[in-house]
């Protein structure tokens, strides 16, 4: 018997669908992966990775960003980082960040 396996999906159209959906996901070049939420405790261990990043970064062209900013990775997938750093001019209705330095989770 043989099956069909299901076209992937492009970029446009995981984010086409992303902005009408309720929850969070990620992409990893195939189709969407819903994204769990937090903890009260993850939101602080967040919170200082920005604020140390950010007062590292200061004075420098370089920005600390996450956890909604989207990373272009391998094969088109999308991921949404808790932080990363970028030294690129950005462009705000980019839905991903160009130049990413490091990405990191905090989990």
């Amino acid at each position: 018997m043989n099956v069909l396996a299901p076209k992937p999906w492009t970029q446009d159209e995981f984010f086409t669908w992303a902005e009408r959906q309720g929850g969070s996901f990620e992409f990893d070049g195939f189709q969407p992966v819903a994204m769990t939420g937090g903890t009260v405790a993850y939101a602080i261990v967040i919170r200082n990775l920005h604020r140390a990043l950010d007062a590292r970064l200061h004075g420098s062209s370089c920005q600390p960003l996450g956890p909604d900013a989207g990373v272009a990775t391998v094969d088109q997938a999308v991921r949404y980082p808790d932080a990363l750093v970028t030294c690129s001019k950005l462009e705000l209705g980019s839905r991903t960040v160009p130049g990413v330095i490091v990405a990191a989770n905090a989990t």
